[in-house]
């Protein structure tokens, strides 16, 4: 993770400035029967998303699953996504709270 005075690591192509445009799927976030994030099933299907046409991934979305996660996970969650998606995808991560203040 980066600070608001880091900028953020790029791989390839800088998307950063690019308007957006297309398909930005919410993904739903895989676990294992012991409630932990299956991190590579959510790669696969990030990469399975992007390659069936989605132009971007939203991680840590609106499904709801972010509630549970830790700030760990919840950054794993979202270079997950980015090195799952692949150079050129969008990945939009989620940076809702939870709480009623």
């Amino acid at each position: 993770m980066t600070d608001a005075h880091t900028p953020a690591p790029t791989t390839g192509t800088d998307t950063r400035t690019r308007p957006w445009h297309g398909i930005m799927v919410a993904t739903t976030l895989p676990l294992r029967e012991d409630l932990t994030v299956d991190y590579d099933a959510y790669a696969e299907h990030v990469a399975w998303l992007i390659a069936g046409g989605c132009d971007g991934v939203v991680p840590n979305g609106s499904l709801g699953e972010y509630q549970t996660l830790t700030d760990e996970e919840r950054a794993r969650v979202v270079r997950t996504a980015v090195e799952a998606a692949g150079d050129g995808a969008r990945v939009m991560p989620g940076v809702a709270a939870y709480g009623s203040a």
